[in-house]
């Protein structure tokens, strides 16, 4: 149940800090990732079934949450995803893989928090400081 609340809550911040074509772009993503988690959640069986099977889910999801982080001008709600995957990575593949994924979406974050926007002088609307507060934050939730 709580996996669906932080969707629930990503998505009513979307709804809220996008507007026009962006706000349909990032909605269309949005639901694609709530099929493909509600979807995992109904068939656990056949992703455990085989550790390609579950490397392919994770890595769909993964794909669809950086695309949503790429989104100008990248938010920082959306790493909230990573925290069902995290918990999907270690019950799919067990604490050594599952770990594993983790590092990479922390990795992920902090390239949107920090490197980005320190090295790259991306716009942003968050400083450098914030985003690595947030990425342990983020972080700590997905471990």
């Amino acid at each position: 149940m709580g996996v669906y609340l932080i969707l629930a809550s990503v998505i009513i911040r979307a709804l809220v800090m996008f507007g026009g074509q962006r706000r349909l772009t990032v909605l269309a993503l949005l639901v694609v990732y709530g099929v493909l988690l509600a979807v995992y959640q109904q068939r656990t069986a056949w992703f455990a079934a085989k550790r390609r099977r579950a490397a392919i889910y994770l890595g769909a999801q993964s794909l669809l949450v950086i695309g949503l982080i790429l989104i100008p001008p990248h938010f920082d709600f959306f790493p909230l995803l990573f925290v069902p995957l995290s918990l999907s990575a270690v019950e799919l593949l067990g604490r050594r893989y599952g770990f594993m994924w983790i590092t990479a979406f922390v990795l992920v974050m902090l390239w949107q928090y920090v490197i980005t926007v320190r090295f790259f002088k991306q716009i942003n609307y968050i400083h450098e400081s914030t985003g690595l507060a947030m990425t342990i934050l983020f972080g700590a939730m997905c471990f």
